[in-house]
């Protein structure tokens, strides 16, 4: 490149300079003439999209219990990616059903699956409790033949007549069923 090369180079990116410094002063003028607002223009805030949630179903649901126990029903939901009612409404239905259950209460509670040892321990306590109830009413008191033979107080009617014996006609006893030994 020769000398008169780089000088119309220069003279070219100078034209290109001044082009560009006019077109800024024409921008400040512009922006110094128009009207100043109060408040600087409000950012536009983001549209939040609700979030829908998915139904899900209650053998989705049971697999969640199974692979996560102890969590709370707001953590499943979020796991689930579902309505925490609706996972309340299906946990409370798979309970009742006696397929998980709960520990806790409120805030604490934790939701587990009803596995075959819970089973086992729930007839356990069930035969224990039946065979105490028969154990209480083998030592019942049962009433002497003499016992049965006094006086028994007789309803209220329009006058009051006082103590008759259990054999009147007025008052029936049911029998009493006497134990074989």
């Amino acid at each position: 490149m020769n000398t008169t090369e780089i000088v119309q180079s220069i003279d070219r990116r100078l034209q290109d300079a001044h082009a560009q410094i006019e077109r800024l002063q024409g921008a400040k003028l512009a922006l110094l003439n128009a009207s100043k607002p109060d408040k600087p223009p409000a950012r536009p805030r983001p549209t939040r999209q609700p979030r829908k949630p998915k139904v899900i179903p209650a053998g989705q649901l049971l697999k969640l219990v199974a692979d996560n126990p102890g969590q709370t029903t707001t953590s499943l939901a979020k796991l689930a990616e579902a309505d925490r009612n609706q996972v309340l409404s299906l946990l409370r239905d798979a309970e009742a059903d006696r397929r998980v259950k709960r520990s806790g209460e409120r805030r604490g509670t934790r939701w587990h699956l009803y596995t075959d040892e819970d089973k086992i321990q729930e007839r356990a306590a069930e035969l224990a409790a039946n065979s105490s109830q028969s154990r209480a009413r083998a030592t019942q008191r049962y009433p002497s033949p003499s016992e049965l033979d006094r006086p028994v107080p007789l309803r209220r009617r329009r006058s009051h007549e006082g103590m008759a014996p259990a054999s009147s006609v007025c008052q029936t006893r049911a029998p009493v069923r006497r134990r074989r030994t």
